[in-house]
C-alpha cells in the first residue's frame, strides 16, 4: 500500500476513535431518514477561509485561525457531524504534543467542544455540540453554522517536515459523499527531503549458507532527526522452510549476532546528511519442503515515517542445499 493511501485510510479509521474519546461510549449517529434519490448538489455548503494572509506556520510560534461555516441551502433542518484532520507533508509522522487545534463556536451556533489527537501518521479530531450525546449538528432552514478554528504547531514540531495539510470535513451520513477543505501551510524552517533508505545483500541461502543483508536509513530530510526511528525487519514465513532473523549487535570487531526476536531495529536519533546502519542474518533452522527450493522475502516496515523508495524488500530464494 503507497503512503498516501495508508496516511488516507489512518483518517478515516480514526476518526472513530477521536469520537469514542470525546463522546465517551456513544458513537456518532444520525437521526432517521427516509431513503431518498440523491440529489445533484449535497444540502449542505462547507467553507473554510483563513483569517490571514500567507500559510507559514512557525514551530512554537503564533496560531493560525481559520473561520469554517456550513451552510443549509434547503428549507428543512439538516444533520451533520464533523471531522478534523493534520497530515504532515514531510518524511517524518507527527507525534503526541507537536500539533494542536482546537474550535470555537461563533454567533448563534451551539456552543461547541472539540478533540484532536496523534494518530498515526498524523493527527485526527471532531468538534460536536458541548452536551451532545450523538456528536451530530443539526442546522435550521437556510441557516448558517459558523466556527473559529486555531492551529498551531509546538517547539516540538519536527524540522524534517516542511508542511502541514490542515482538514475540515462535513459528513451528512450515508445519502452524501463526506466533504472536505483543505489549507496547506509551510513551517517557517522548511526541510522536507525524503528519509532514503535501502536492503540489500545475499538473494539466496541454505542451512549450511546463511544470508547477510544491511540496511542503510540515511537522512535526507535537510534537518537532524530529534525523534528515534524505528524499523520492522520482517522475514517471511514460506512453507517447508523454518528460518530465523539475526542482527550484529556491538562493534565490529567485538559485536556478536542475536536474534531479533521480533523486535524494532532502532535509530536513536540522526544528524542531517548521516547514516545508520544494521548488518542482518537470515539462517535456515530447518528446511522440510519436497521442492529443492522455496521462496520468501524480508520486508523493512518503518513505523516512524515513509521512506524512499517505499516498502524496500529483498527477495530470498532458500534451498535444500
Amino acid at each position: 500500500m503507497s503512503a498516501r493511501k495508508v496516511r488516507s485510510a489512518a483518517r478515516s479509521a480514526a476518526a472513530a476513535v477521536a469520537a469514542s474519546a470525546l463522546l465517551g461510549s456513544a458513537a456518532l449517529a444520525f437521526p432517521g431518514v427516509a431513503a431518498a434519490a440523491t440529489p445533484a448538489k449535497p444540502p449542505l455548503q462547507l467553507s473554510v477561509t483563513p483569517t490571514a494572509p500567507g500559510t507559514a506556520l512557525n514551530p512554537g510560534g503564533a496560531v493560525r485561525t481559520e473561520i469554517v461555516t456550513v451552510t443549509n441551502t434547503t428549507g428543512t433542518s439538516q444533520p451533520f457531524t464533523t471531522e478534523l484532520a493534520g497530515i504532515t507533508q514531510g518524511a517524518v509522522n507527527l507525534r503526541s504534543g507537536e500539533l494542536t487545534a482546537s474550535v470555537t463556536a461563533l454567533g448563534r451556533t451551539p456552543t461547541t467542544i472539540s478533540s484532536f489527537k496523534a494518530q498515526t501518521p498524523g493527527y485526527v479530531g471532531l468538534f460536536v455540540p458541548k452536551g451532545s450525546k450523538t456528536g451530530v449538528f443539526t442546522v435550521p432552514a437556510h441557516a448558517t453554522f459558523t466556527w473559529k478554528v486555531s492551529v498551531a504547531a509546538t517547539k516540538a514540531w519536527p524540522l524534517n517536515d516542511g508542511g502541514l495539510r490542515f482538514i475540515v470535513g462535513v459528513n451528512e451520513g450515508s445519502r452524501y459523499p463526506v466533504q472536505d477543505k483543505q489549507v496547506d501551510f509551510i513551517l517557517a524552517q522548511r526541510a522536507d527531503g525524503p528519509m532514503v533508505e535501502s536492503l540489500r545483500g545475499d538473494a539466496s541461502l541454505s542451512p549450511s549458507r546463511p544470508a547477510y543483508a544491511t540496511v542503510t536509513l540515511t537522512n535526507r530530510t535537510g534537518a537532524d532527526l530529534r525523534q528515534t526511528w524505528s524499523i520492522l525487519p520482517d522475514l517471511g514465513r514460506p512453507q517447508g522452510a523454518e528460518l530465523a532473523l539475526d542482527v550484529w549487535v556491538g562493534s565490529a570487531a567485538q559485536g556478536h549476532w542475536q536474534s531479533t526476536g521480533g523486535r524494532d531495529l532502532v535509530v536513536n536519533g540522526l544528524r542531517a546528511s548521516a547514516s545508520a546502519t544494521f548488518k542482518l542474518r537470515v539462517r535456515v533452522v530447518a528446511y522440510t519442503a519436497k521442492t529443492p527450493v522455496v521462496f520468501t522475502q524480508l520486508t523493512l516496515i518503518n513505523w516512524d515515517g515513509v521512506v524512499t523508495p517505499s516498502d524496500p524488500f529483498l527477495g530470498l530464494t532458500v534451498r535444500r542445499a
